[in-house]
């Protein structure tokens, strides 16, 4: 089987730390993956969704990082479609999942 470049393109929707604390901060960027056909093509830039979000900051409005697949081309530039309703991934940060650090106050 011979392997071809294929072109993913992600927009990074997390955070941005400035010091102390973090900002929200979108980025895009874009991943070459040598793989054998499209459906691995696919496959290969889902699992490097998967990683770019659990290796960016959580977006502090969101408490979330999420990756979406924006595009995908082929050899030579050709459109590689796909659902991208299939095509994010997601990271919860801990203080959303958990609720706030902070205790409860009594209520009367």
């Amino acid at each position: 089987m011979a392997y071809e470049t294929y072109t993913a393109t992600y927009e990074i929707d997390g955070g941005a730390s400035k010091g102390f604390g973090a900002t929200p901060d979108c980025i895009t960027e874009t991943a070459h993956i040598l793989v054998g056909t499209s459906v691995d093509a696919f496959h290969s830039a889902m699992m490097r969704a998967r990683q770019l979000a659990q290796d960016h900051l959580a977006n502090p409005n969101t408490g979330r990082t999420t990756v979406a697949l924006s595009s995908l081309l082929g050899p030579g530039g050709i459109v590689i479609p796909f659902d991208k309703s299939k095509a994010v991934a997601t990271r919860h940060s801990l203080a959303s999942l958990f609720g706030s650090a902070t205790p409860p106050t009594a209520t009367s």
